[in-house]
């Protein structure tokens, strides 16, 4: 979905977890016109696929200068929980 979108451009991190309360989500995005571009062009395709309201507020979001990004490798879980 992503790659045929061109949504994963500019997203460094994705890591979802689950919490008390569902899931939680945190991304990094190169820009803020990254995330904007995704919210605008990506994520309203993918809910709707999904079979999800399009018309749902945008997640919130918090905005931050990161110091570094460190990746040393690609990272894939199989856990299961």
């Amino acid at each position: 979905m992503l790659a045929e979108e061109g949504g994963g451009d500019g997203l460094l991190l994705h890591v979802a977890y689950p919490t008390d309360r569902g899931f939680d989500m945190t991304e990094v995005w190169d820009s803020k016109e990254h995330l904007d571009t995704f919210n605008r062009d990506v994520f309203p395709k993918a809910m709707s696929r999904a079979g999800l309201p399009v018309d749902v507020p945008q997640p919130a979001s918090d905005e931050f200068t990161s110091a570094f990004v460190m990746t040393p490798h690609a990272f894939n879980s199989d856990a299961v929980t």
